[in-house]
């Protein structure tokens, strides 16, 4: 699984943790693992990075039994838009700062 690597190796591009989190808030408990690589792992792209620093803190509302927390739930699916190659230009995240 391309994604799975890549995220193993710390170099997975914007498309590819959009990817991610599209399936993460699909299927929660099937993508754990590659999730877990995500949020803990350093990224080497400084971009990626704090989404994954984003994601690191938005962790413990959703990665947890129902109900999840309905804000983290939304920031995430933002997050996943913000991070698609068709967006002109990004937006940011309301936790990055």
């Amino acid at each position: 699984m391309r994604v799975f690597e890549s995220l193993r190796a710390s170099r997975c591009d914007k498309s590819e943790v959009a990817d991610l989190i599209d399936r993460f808030l699909e299927i929660r408990e099937l993508y754990l693992e590659a999730w877990n690589d995500f949020v803990e792992c350093p990224q080497k792209d400084p971009d990626v990075e704090v989404y994954g620093k984003t994601c690191d803190e938005l962790d413990p509302l959703l990665n947890r039994p129902d109900p999840i927390d309905q804000e983290a739930l939304a920031e995430l699916r933002l997050m996943a838009e913000e991070l698609r190659p068709q967006h002109p230009r990004p937006l940011l995240c309301t936790r990055m700062g």
